[in-house]
């Protein structure tokens, strides 16, 4: 009796233990390939999953996460276009649609850091301002946020770099790109004017610094930009150029006795030149010289 018992029990495991595996897919098989995929897909083991996808042949929509996977694995390996290509194949499976927009803003930062090591400002700041402006468009998403943060402190510290280095339309640039965060803004305007005084256009360099007078020392840039602009006007009416001179007394606007000086030097051409009897000339400094409220009337 015992023995039949032990053999009935016997039957009853094995028949289960034959149920069971006929119940369940194969090791091989296409659904249970498919399954191990989307294990593999959520733990983001890319190739692991791209493999199990590929044997799982058709099965239900194993294609597309196949192309899914593949694309994954070209993020994680930084090839950022053929990532992009493959994301924006899939139109909008699952999250593509976000993945597309954040493998171009990861293709521009590339970019932006290759060209920002070569110190190469033309290609580095439109890319960053790019990447910038990628990652902000798809804010939360995964780590855009932290990303937009990182491009936005290294294109300020390279703007920063450039502005140190006397490289003042680079900084300029790149300050505008940053869009007024922190103080960019204003710092933008400071190295256009730090541009303009290089370019020894000080009337205009003062007038710039002065628009932003608590940005480093603008205010005192202002002043020394106009106390030189006064010097070369004064060198101009001494040395020979008169009427050089009252334009540029007239740029000073109100600095100092600048409107006067303007006046008194072209009431002294005037007169010089009426002198010498050239009332041809005299008449072509005065067609220039609109301002005759200085003569006295007849």
């Amino acid at each position: 009796m015992r023995i039949r018992h032990l053999f009935l029990s016997f039957v009853f495991l094995v028949t289960v233990s034959l149920l069971s595996g006929c119940a369940g897919p194969a090791s091989d098989s296409p659904e249970r390939c498919y399954k191990d995929g989307q294990e593999a897909l959520a733990a983001e083991n890319f190739a692991e999953a791209a493999a199990a996808f590929e044997k799982a042949a058709s099965f239900e929509d194993a294609d597309r996460l196949l192309q899914y996977s593949c694309a994954w694995q070209a993020l994680e390996n930084a090839d950022f276009s053929a990532a992009a290509d493959g994301f924006r194949s899939l139109g909008s499976f699952k999250d593509c649609p976000l993945m597309l927009s954040y493998c171009l803003a990861r293709e521009q930062e590339a970019l932006a850091q290759t060209a920002f090591a070569s110190d190469d400002a033309d290609q580095a700041v439109p890319a960053c301002a790019e990447a910038i402006s990628g990652y902000t468009a798809i804010s939360l998403f995964r780590d855009t946020d932290t990303r937009a943060s990182d491009c936005r402190n290294l294109l300020y510290t390279k703007s920063t770099d450039w502005m140190n280095r006397g490289l003042y339309a680079q900084a300029a640039a790149g300050f505008d790109a940053l869009g007024g965060w922190q103080d960019s803004a204003g710092l933008a305007k400071y190295c256009r004017a730090s541009l303009l005084l290089a370019q020894n256009s000080r009337v205009e360099a003062a007038a710039l610094f002065s628009e932003i007078p608590d940005v480093l020392d603008s205010a005192a840039q202002a002043e020394n930009a106009r106390a030189q602009a006064y010097e070369e006007a004064v060198s101009l009416r001494d040395h020979g150029d008169p009427l050089a001179a009252v334009d540029a007394f007239r740029a000073l606007g109100d600095y100092r006795d600048a409107p006067q000086q303007a006046e008194s030097t072209t009431v002294l051409l005037i007169r010089s030149l009426l002198a010498k009897g050239s009332y041809a000339e005299s008449l072509e400094k005065l067609s220039r010289l609109t301002d005759l409220s200085v003569f006295p009337a007849a």
